[in-house]
């Protein structure tokens, strides 16, 4: 019989840098995930304040804040484009990265029809 000493050693100076490769996108497309729901419930909610003629631009600025997705993503860009018929809002941002090479640009579109009130003539 072989000495194994030192053998469970040799195999997790192996298996180590993986398990932490793992733990990292994990955590990765968890805070991906988040900030991508919290931008999203905010283009929707900007989305439908401008359609009634509220500012919301400043308001999803505050929500996010609020939420700290800010803390967890940088590049944060508010886009809201008035059409004939209706508003779009468009988020952008850059998701913290922890895995090089893992790339996690969001984008999040909400688009509302303008509410407007005609006469009946």
């Amino acid at each position: 019989m072989r000495n194994e000493r030192g053998a469970a050693t040799i195999e997790m100076i192996i298996a180590a840098p993986f398990v932490l490769l793992i733990l990292a996108a994990g955590l990765q497309i968890g805070i991906a995930s988040h900030v991508n729901h919290v931008l999203l419930t905010a283009s929707r909610s900007t989305a439908q304040r401008e359609a009634v003629g509220e500012p919301g631009a400043e308001w999803a600025n505050q929500f996010i804040e609020s939420t700290a997705a800010n803390q967890w993503a940088t590049d944060i860009t508010i886009t809201v484009t008035h059409g004939p018929d209706t508003v779009r809002v468009t988020i952008t941002a850059k998701s913290l990265q922890f895995v090089p090479g893992l790339s996690t640009d969001i984008q999040v579109v909400s688009e509302n029809p303008i509410e407007q009130f005609k006469s009946a003539r």
